[in-house]
């Protein structure tokens, strides 16, 4: 599960301080749970709802993760975070500060209409653009200039060598056309990915149905349910009872020890890449001074955050980097 909304924010922070590593616990139904679910459908229960579905201006975790889902970047990141191919089927780097990708061919957006290198210029610019205020550009500077060579290829010239650039082209393109013609795709989403939207109850719930013209193939999962329970026993509590399939939140120490503890579901822990910290504003005459945003940091009792809040799920951070 990656969470790229925490990936981005911590990115930018101007000082290390104490902070947590946050590990994900993985639940699944037993064969023996009373509840039968229907295998093509999945529902998944989340805390808040997505702010919007535009690739380039997400800003929150729900956001992000049901944007994979419906639209492709040009590479996806696999389970160790490396780059493999999506809407790009191949790549090189001519040089340390060119890279040239090229498109699959006859793959196209939940519209019908083609998807091509034009589009990718497209998304990228408009990312590049102050006046998108897209919340991940810093990710995105160092991109001189992008140009599409002919309908299937796409060239990036970057101003320096950039070592996760390519980590960071998962993001997802969207149909210049529609965004170009006024539509919404903050609300009305229309991309390439394995699922396309179908209603969005706001606050409440999110469906999405599978494109069966997927250039991966059509998803054996029909139906995706995203359904916002905003409070965190409630949740463990829909998918104790089998109204949920899965859990994309927290939820607090003792659910998870408590559905741990039942036997009714086989589970697993294994470390996120989450990491819990605290941002320091260093515009501010005292926050400026290193040595107060040090001496706050030790003031911090990590300890009892771990062990007392977190009853020992998270384990304690040295910086932004964690064992993963």
């Amino acid at each position: 599960m990656i969470d790229r909304s925490t990936e981005n924010g911590a990115s930018s922070f101007p000082s290390i301080v104490s902070a947590s590593i946050t590990f994900v616990l993985c639940l699944v139904v037993a064969v023996a749970c009373e509840v039968q679910t229907d295998p093509t459908v999945l529902r998944v229960g989340t805390d808040v709802d997505a702010e919007n579905l535009d690739p380039r201006i997400m800003r929150n975790t729900t956001g992000y993760r049901v944007a994979n889902l419906l639209y492709d970047g040009l590479v996806e990141l696999d389970s160790t975070l490396t780059p493999t191919p999506s809407l790009a089927q191949s790549w090189e780097r001519p040089t340390a500060t060119r890279w040239v990708f090229r498109l699959r061919d006859g793959v196209r957006f939940h519209d019908g209409s083609n998807v091509t290198a034009d589009d990718v210029v497209y998304t990228f610019e408009t990312i590049l653009d102050p006046a998108l205020r897209s919340p991940a550009r810093n990710l995105y500077v160092p991109i001189a200039r992008v140009e599409a060579l002919d309908a299937q290829t796409v060239e990036f010239s970057l101003s320096r060598p950039y070592a996760p650039f390519l980590t960071y082209l998962d993001v997802g393109i969207v149909p210049r056309h529609l965004a170009e013609s006024g539509h919404d795709l903050a609300s009305e989403p229309v991309g390439s990915g394995p699922y396309r939207m179908v209603t969005w109850n706001k606050g409440n719930r999110i469906d999405l149905e599978a494109y069966d013209a997927h250039w991966g193939g059509a998803p054996s999962v029909r139906s995706v349910q995203i359904l916002v329970v905003p409070d965190n026993t409630a949740r463990a509590q829909a998918f104790e009872a089998g109204d949920l399939d899965i859990i994309q939140s927290p939820l607090a120490p003792r659910d998870v020890r408590r559905l741990v503890e039942s036997g009714r579901f086989a589970s697993w822990i294994r470390p996120g890449i989450a990491v819990t910290y605290l941002n320091f504003n260093t515009a501010s005459p005292l926050l400026s001074d290193r040595r107060l945003r040090r001496a706050i940091a030790h003031l911090i009792d990590q300890e009892t955050i771990v062990d007392g809040i977190y009853e020992g799920m998270d384990t304690r951070a040295s910086s932004i980097f964690g064992p993963t």
